[in-house]
């Protein structure tokens, strides 16, 4: 029998590893997630990550072919003494941001297109102006 664990963190949002979860986290365990990675930049990819957020992860039992184990979504509010702190945070140089690449206004399509293939290795910059 493979190791299972208490709690898994998904801080990506991948669908398989929460359909798979039963097989490496214990009964009582717990999934915490950060939602549903969206496969594309589409209409269609958004709504189906809502779908799979919101009602069937959280709601399917594993009867109908849910997953019988806890889920917990972390979320982030965004106000303005939360900003002050990471601001500080970054001042003080106990954040700091991945630049990946710098891409020029003319190729902003390049850009996006890294962007979409998910193969950025930290934040994509485009210069806007001179």
């Amino acid at each position: 029998m493979h190791k299972q664990f208490d709690v898994v963190v998904d801080a990506v949002g991948v669908q398989d590893i929460w359909e798979n979860c039963a097989a490496f986290l214990k009964p009582l365990g717990v999934f915490v997630t950060v939602g549903i990675a969206i496969k594309d930049y589409t209409w269609g990819s958004m709504l189906e990550s809502l779908w799979l957020m919101m009602l069937k992860n959280p709601h399917t039992p594993a009867l109908l072919g849910g997953v019988s184990r806890r889920l917990e979504r972390v979320t982030a509010l965004v106000n303005e003494e939360s900003m002050r702190e990471l601001g500080e945070a970054v001042n003080d140089g106990r954040v700091k941001g991945m630049v990946g690449e710098i891409w020029e206004m003319e190729d902003v399509k390049s850009a996006y297109n890294v962007l979409l293939r998910k193969k950025a290795k930290g934040k994509i910059i485009v210069r806007i102006g001179g």
